[in-house]
C-alpha cells in the first residue's frame, strides 16, 4: 500500500513546491521590475509634474526618473508587464477553494482580511508616502525648494492617499477573494459542479489554453474601447488599471477552477505538455510581446498566456527538491513584496548623481532592494502579531 501511495504523494509535494518557488520568482521579478523602471527610456524627468494638483513633483509612474538610460531595460519591462501580474493572480487562485472548504467562510474571511487587508491599511499611510517622497527630493535637487517629510505626509493624507503603489495588488486580490466567497455562499455544491465539468477543460492543454485565451481576450479587448491602455483610476488608495481588471479576474477565476478540480488532475501536473514544452511557449510568447507592441489590444492576451504557461512549465520541469536559501526567500517573499518599494525608490535616489551606467544602477538597486526588504521582513516577523499576517 505504501509503495502505491508514496510516489503520488512525492509528486504532489513536488507540484506544490514548484508553485511555491514560482510565486517566489514572480515577486522577485516584481522587485526587479520596479528597480529598473527609473532607467528605461519611456519616461523623462519633468520638474513641473504635479499629482492631483497637490503633491509637488511626485511621479506616479515611478518615484524616481533617472537621466541615465539603457534600452535593454525597456525590453525587460515590456516583457514583464505582459505576464507577471496575470500569473500572480492566476496562482493566487489555486488554493482558494480548498482553503475555503477546509476553514469555512468565517475563518477564511478572517485570515484573508488579516493577510491582505491589514498590510494594505497599514502600508498605505506608512509605505506609500515614504516611497514617493523621494520624487519630491529629486525635484528639490533642481529647484532648491523642498518640504520636510512630515509636511509631505500631511499633504499626501489630505489628498486621500491617492496612490498605494504596488500595494494595489492586495486590495484587488482581497476583492477577488470576496467574490469567490459570495459565490461559495449563494451556489450550493459549487465545487461538485466544477468537478463535474468536462475533463478536457482541465486536462487537455489545447482546450484549457483556448478557453483561458478566449475569456481573457474578451475581458481585455472589451475594455480597451472604454479606457486608455495605460490608464490608472481609483478612489483614494484604491487604484487599479481598468483595462486589465477583468483580464486579471479571468486569470484568478481560472486559477480557482483549476485548484478546485485538483491541480494534479489538470494539465499542470509534473509530466504535462506544459512542463515538457515550456521553452516553446516562451519562445512564441516573447516575440509576440516585444515585436507586436502596436497591436497590443490583440497581442497582449496572447503573449500573456504563452509566457504564463512557459514560466509555469519551466518550474514544473525543474523544481524537484528544496533549496535552503530559496525556502527562506519563499517564507519571507510576501513581506518582500510589501516593503521593497521603499528601498527601490530610495536606492534609485541615492544613485541619481553617481556616474555609472544604467545597467549597473539597475542591478545594484535590485540586489539592494531584495536584500534589504528580505532582511527587514525576517526582522519584523520576529514580532508575533506581525508574523500573523506577513
Amino acid at each position: 500500500m505504501n509503495k502505491n501511495i508514496l510516489p503520488d504523494a512525492a509528486k504532489q509535494k513536488e507540484n506544490i513546491l514548484a508553485f511555491d518557488y514560482l510565486k517566489t520568482f514572480i515577486v522577485t521579478l516584481v522587485v526587479f521590475h520596479h528597480s529598473i523602471l527609473a532607467y528605461t527610456t519611456f519616461f523623462t524627468f519633468n520638474n513641473s509634474y504635479l499629482v492631483a494638483g497637490i503633491i509637488p513633483y511626485t511621479n506616479l509612474i515611478n518615484p524616481i526618473i533617472d537621466s541615465t538610460k539603457w534600452k535593454g531595460f525597456d525590453l525587460m519591462v515590456i516583457f514583464n508587464d505582459n505576464f507577471f501580474m496575470s500569473l500572480l493572480f492566476f496562482i493566487s487562485g489555486f488554493f482558494v477553494w480548498k482553503s475555503l472548504n477546509r476553514k469555512g467562510i468565517r475563518k477564511f474571511l478572517h485570515e484573508r482580511l488579516l493577510r491582505l487587508g491589514v498590510p494594505f491599511i497599514i502600508g498605505v499611510p506608512l509605505i506609500a508616502p515614504l516611497s514617493y517622497y523621494v520624487g519630491h527630493l529629486q525635484n528639490a535637487l533642481v529647484t532648491g525648494e523642498s518640504i520636510g517629510y512630515i509636511e509631505f505626509w500631511s499633504i499626501f493624507a489630505k489628498a486621500n492617499f491617492f496612490t498605494s503603489g504596488p500595494l494595489w495588488f492586495l486590495w484587488v486580490l482581497l476583492l477577488f477573494n470576496l467574490i469567490i466567497v459570495l459565490l461559495f455562499k449563494i451556489i450550493p455544491n459549487l465545487d461538485n459542479k466544477i468537478k463535474s465539468l468536462p475533463k478536457h477543460l482541465f486536462n487537455k492543454t489545447t482546450v484549457l489554453v483556448g478557453s483561458l485565451m478566449a475569456a481573457s481576450m474578451l475581458a481585455f479587448f472589451s475594455l480597451t474601447f472604454l479606457f486608455d491602455l495605460n490608464a490608472w483610476i481609483g478612489i483614494g488608495p484604491f487604484v487599479l488599471q481598468p483595462v486589465r481588471i477583468l483580464h486579471y479576474f479571468v486569470y484568478f477565476v481560472f486559477g480557482v477552477l483549476i485548484g478546485t478540480y485538483g491541480i494534479d488532475k489538470t494539465t499542470f501536473h509534473l509530466e504535462s505538455n506544459i512542463s515538457k514544452y515550456w521553452w516553446l511557449f516562451i519562445g512564441l510568447g516573447t516575440p509576440t510581446a516585444l515585436l507586436l507592441i502596436p497591436f497590443s489590444r490583440i497581442t497582449y492576451p496572447i503573449s500573456c498566456i504563452l509566457i504564463v504557461l512557459g514560466v509555469i512549465g519551466f518550474f514544473l520541469c525543474y523544481t524537484k527538491k528544496n533549496i535552503g536559501i530559496v525556502d527562506n526567500l519563499s517564507e519571507n517573499i510576501y513581506g518582500i513584496y510589501i516593503f521593497h518599494y521603499i528601498f527601490t525608490s530610495w536606492l534609485q535616489f541615492f544613485f541619481l548623481e553617481i556616474q555609472i551606467p544604467a545597467i549597473m544602477k539597475g542591478t545594484l538597486v535590485f540586489i539592494g532592494s531584495l536584500l534589504l526588504s528580505w532582511a527587514l521582513t525576517i526582522l519584523i516577523r520576529r514580532i508575533p502579531i506581525v508574523a500573523r499576517f506577513i
